[in-house]
């Protein structure tokens, strides 16, 4: 039987969002509040049925952000996640050298619709007392992580979208659990489907999705503006003035000035249909299948061989973006040069513009109007109060496969001295064809291809003395982790990707000869201060040396 309870707690060094004396963003310099903790309970008890040796276990998480806004936002307040799980594992020999191993797990997460569940198959195959083979299937569950659900934070990063729309910021946001991003459509449901928009010209709240609702602000605001173009034709200052007044009083109906969706973030911003605008669905849980085959040996009882290949298929990461781009509003210019050739003609010709030249005006009004954004379609989430270019995290689409190989080996020089080296290969760590990925924005494994370590061990069972001495080496990689990638996709900064680097470490363990069972130890990381980022917006960590004191009752 075994049962273990594990409380964690982080804290920023900040007590509030005004304190900047801790930890803060790098990105942006704000502070960073972080008192979250993690509570884990876990319970497992052995049996055996007949020559079947079963495990049987549980296990309970609580995960409570606190940040005092600076990560979770307006969110603080319903930002818990609760995680259950039970497991079932089974372990029987076939035959004399052959085991075999099933298992299967349960998971519920609170955040999450159902419960998911992981099978696993193993067999391993023991040629010879020292040497054995294995084959591995497993199905492995993945819960998003908190801020995936509740992140409610300034990108940094602020997008002009016209004089209209002006610096729009682009703020990142969790996907709300069990609901996702779901468009406002409580509006005239006769319109494009009772889409709403915020608009500065509709006020504070939501508006009907539709030109003829921003035509009287854009007037107001161009009015003056497009009359004075006129002073070109020779008109006097009062005709001029008669014209902007004309302007300013428009006020279409919906059948008169219809609205048009454009795409900000495709070349030439293309007009998208109305139907386009579908729901973001909410998070679901994401599975990898593996397949494994290894081998380990040892030879002569001093040397130690483990060699592991691997095979994987995963969904391709959960996309993080702006998903708004592409929900724009302007006024479509075939019916607007239709009702301002209708209502403005008769104006314009009264106020000294010849009627051959009408056309040529109202053509020139449309242009400079229909390049106008006016408003953003709404998102009925409270957060959504004011218009942002939503950045959120999306559930995978598709699936990409992967393939490694580990390989571990361990020499015994001496009783005293020993040598090992680990050496792992993805064959790949950028995906520019999977799923929805580009060149420019492809899919990542935010890992580096060639990764290996060198170790020299010195323990000595008599003195209770241990020492280790350690090279590590981890090759450079490009990143795509939301705002931290390093393709310059929707982040106000410019990151390189994540150099490769080489350290040294060493350590040192002695027993205490003043007081049993207690060791003392002391160790050191990348000794020789080399100084580079492991991850796309952390700091670069230079030498750290920590001590330790353990005591075995």
């Amino acid at each position: 039987f075994f049962a273990q309870v594990f409380y964690n707690g982080s804290n920023a060094g900040n007590a509030d969002a005004n304190d900047d004396n801790g930890t803060y963003y790098l990105r942006s310099g704000l502070p960073v509040v972080d008192n979250s903790t993690v509570l884990v309970g876990q319970l497992q008890q052995g049996f055996n049925l007949g020559n079947t040796k079963f495990t049987a276990g549980a296990d309970y998480i609580a995960t409570t952000p606190v940040t005092a806004g600076t990560i979770m936002g307006r969110n603080e307040e319903d930002d818990n996640i609760t995680e259950m799980g039970t497991y079932l594992q089974f372990t029987r020999n076939l035959t004399e050298n052959i085991e075999f191993t099933g298992a299967v797990r349960g998971d519920m997460n609170s955040r999450l619709e159902g419960t998911q569940f992981s099978p696993r198959a193993a067999f391993v195959w023991k040629a010879t007392p020292t040497q054995n083979w294995r084959l591995t299937y497993n199905r492995a569950f993945n819960s998003p992580a908190s801020f995936a659900f509740f992140l409610d934070q300034f990108s940094g990063q602020n997008v002009n979208l016209g004089p209209v729309l002006g610096n729009t910021q682009v703020r990142i946001f969790g996907n709300p659990s069990k609901e996702g991003w779901k468009y406002d459509r409580s509006c005239d449901a006769a319109i494009n489907g009772g889409l709403c928009m915020r608009s500065p010209f509709g006020g504070p709240n939501p508006v009907t999705a539709s030109g003829h609702v921003m035509v009287p602000g854009i007037m107001q605001a161009f009015g003056g503006q497009l009359a004075g173009g006129l002073a070109a034709l020779g008109l006097p200052a009062a005709q001029v003035a008669n014209v902007a007044a004309a302007l300013r009083g428009l006020q279409p109906t919906a059948t008169q000035v219809r609205g048009v969706l454009r795409n900000l973030g495709a070349a030439g911003s293309p007009i998208v249909p109305w139907t386009n605008p579908v729901d973001l669905s909410a998070l679901t849980a994401n599975f990898s299948n593996t397949w494994e085959v290894g081998y380990k040996g040892v030879f002569n009882n001093n040397f130690r061989l483990a060699v592991d290949f691997w095979y994987q298929i995963r969904p391709a990461d959960p996309a993080t973006q702006v998903v708004n781009l592409d929900d724009a509003v302007f006024l479509d210019p075939t019916t607007l040069g239709s009702y301002l050739g209708a209502a403005m003609g008769p104006t314009l010709v009264a106020n000294g513009v010849p009627a051959a030249a009408v056309s040529t005006v109202v053509t020139n009004w449309v242009t400079s109007l229909a390049q106008i954004p006016g408003g953003l379609l709404n998102f009925n989430n409270p957060l959504y109060d004011q218009n942002y270019l939503v950045f959120t995290y999306q559930n995978a689409q598709g699936q990409i496969d992967v393939r490694g190989i580990d390989i571990a080996a361990d020499y015994l020089i001496n009783d005293t001295y020993s040598i090992s080296a680990t050496y792992s290969n993805l064959n790949r760590n950028v995906w520019e064809k999977a799923p929805n990925a580009t060149p420019l924005n492809p899919v990542t494994a935010n890992a580096a291809k060639h990764r290996g370590t060198v170790t020299m061990r010195y323990d000595n069972q008599t003195s209770g003395m241990t020492g280790e001495l350690r090279v590590r080496y981890t090759g450079g990689f490009p990143m795509m982790s939301g705002v931290y990638n390093s393709y310059n996709q929707s982040t106000p900064i410019s990151y390189a990707p994540v150099p490769e680097n080489l350290f040294f470490d060493a350590g040192v363990s002695m027993k205490l000869p003043f007081l049993a069972n207690a060791r003392w130890s002391l160790n050191g990381q990348n000794l020789l201060d080399n100084r580079v980022n492991s991850f796309i917006g952390v700091p670069a960590v230079g030498r750290m040396v920590t001590t330790r004191i353990s005591y075995t009752f």
